[in-house]
């Protein structure tokens, strides 16, 4: 479950559960199942949802799914973008933002191609499919870090660093960051960089002690950086 506030200062709840299975949306179908359900794994937010039964009824079961589809065009004559092509989970907000990026890119491959549409529809196919697959990736990934790194030691001291060395260096993004406020950098690229600093970040934590000296983990950042792009 994740609570969102809204502007009255009331939250919205959002249930995440599978469709089968002992806790599964098709086998909670009684208030008797619900009851048991969340006196057993939601036991401490009942004294805040007094109403929780009658809502969990009242509401709709929605579906959450991933597609990575290919390919993307047939014959030069059809294309697909957007949901149609890479529909991912809604954990990274960057469903809408990655499909008006495909407009952005088909835009501009069209006017480097122009009536080419044999090579137009394939150079975007070709552009586009690692950078979806990768925001959807990304979104999974952060759907098991909200689940079950919250309580996790480790990732704390990683967060809270990563916290330092963002009020510290304008330069520094943190992966979540990296994907969303520096739009010149693609999905794929994104998600690489992140990700290996990410497990720097994690090694230095369980490496060192909670007094870790900003400037050497900067420069380890940015060694990391020159490092990837001269892979690149």
């Amino acid at each position: 479950i994740i609570a969102l506030p809204n502007l009255d200062g009331s939250f919205t709840l959002t249930m995440f559960h599978p469709f089968e299975g002992e806790v599964g949306f098709n086998t909670l179908d009684t208030r008797e199942k619900v009851e048991q359900m969340f006196n057993k794994y939601y036991a401490d937010l009942l004294p805040y949802i007094p109403h929780y039964l009658d809502e969990y009824f009242e509401n709709p079961v929605g579906t959450l799914g991933t597609i990575k589809a290919y390919p993307w065009q047939a014959y030069g004559k059809t294309v697909i973008m957007g949901d149609a092509a890479h529909a991912i989970v809604p954990f990274y907000g960057q469903g809408m933002n990655a499909s008006f990026e495909d407009v952005r890119v088909f835009d501009d491959m069209l006017n480097l191609y122009g009536d080419d549409f044999d090579k137009l529809l394939f150079e975007f196919q070709e552009e586009r499919k690692d950078n979806a697959d990768a925001i959807a990736d990304l979104a999974i990934d952060n759907f098991y870090e909200m689940r079950d790194k919250v309580d996790d030691d480790d990732f704390m001291k990683k967060r809270k660093l990563e916290m330092q060395l963002e009020q510290t260096y304008s330069n520094y993004y943190s992966k979540y960051s990296l994907v969303t406020f520096r739009p010149e950098l693609d999905y794929k690229i994104a998600m690489d960089l992140g990700r290996k600093q990410d497990a720097l970040l994690l090694r230095m934590v369980q490496e060192n002690d909670d007094n870790l000296d900003l400037n050497i983990v900067m420069s380890e950042i940015e060694a990391l950086h020159k490092s990837y792009n001269n892979e690149s």
